[in-house]
């Protein structure tokens, strides 16, 4: 078998994106990649803010957020274990927009071992900006 991640836009409206992205680990650790572009949203905007993320991430296991950029440094969270974080009480968390910024959300993961199959789930909630 190899890795998989699946990622599902479950509503894109006028303003609000939920996406629901699971992951299956079973031969290494997820290099980071996109989970979420923006121009496969309907209006397509210019950006994304992240309000709430729901996750679910099997021990051993961690999962980090980014923002796509060219440096590829643009950390948006580091996750382990179950949880919920809310960042829309203080206006949501925003893209820092920099070098070579896309608006897209990357995952990868740390701590896949040698004959361990892993499981993640993350569901996004996630604001349109710039439409």
């Amino acid at each position: 078998m190899a890795n998989s991640v699946i990622s599902t836009v479950v509503h894109d409206g006028a303003r609000n994106v939920l996406v629901e992205v699971t992951g299956i680990l079973d031969t290494s650790d997820y290099v980071q990649a996109d989970i979420t572009t923006i121009s496969g949203l309907n209006p397509v905007p210019t950006n994304l803010r992240l309000d709430t993320i729901q996750f679910a991430i099997q021990d051993t296991c961690s999962v980090m957020l980014w923002w796509h950029d060219t440096a590829g440094t643009s950390l948006i969270a580091p996750l382990a274990g179950r949880g919920r974080l809310d960042f829309g009480w203080f206006g949501g968390r925003n893209n820092p927009n920099n070098t070579g910024y896309t608006g897209n959300i990357q995952v990868s993961t740390a701590g896949w071992l040698t004959g361990a199959v892993l499981h993640w789930t993350l569901l996004l909630d996630l604001i349109k900006q710039g439409v």
